[in-house]
């Protein structure tokens, strides 16, 4: 699943169902948390985590999907991706 349609549809449930917490859900940034929490401990409260899997991967999340969707829906390869995405990304 798509983590933008999987926000998409937190956010939606946020408002449909009125669980405020699934709005909380959504705005949080995505993250493996593999590395530990800098200059806490274990179950500090209001710490936050350094690692972003944004920030790891080098794309967002917005772009991934991209990739996905030449993938599987346009069915592209590699060269045929490249070339989109040239036109796509003309400021690269």
């Amino acid at each position: 699943i798509s983590k933008n349609d999987l926000k998409r549809m937190l956010l939606w449930a946020a408002d449909e169902y009125d669980f405020a917490v699934l709005k909380d859900i959504a705005s949080a940034p995505p993250t493996a948390e593999l590395r530990p929490i800098e200059g806490g401990e274990d179950g500090d409260a209001g710490q936050e985590h350094t690692q972003t899997d944004e920030e790891d991967m080098g794309m967002t999340y917005e772009e991934l999907g991209l990739y996905g969707r030449l993938r599987k829906i346009s069915r592209c390869g590699p060269v045929s991706m490249y070339r989109k995405l040239c036109v796509t990304w003309d400021h690269l």
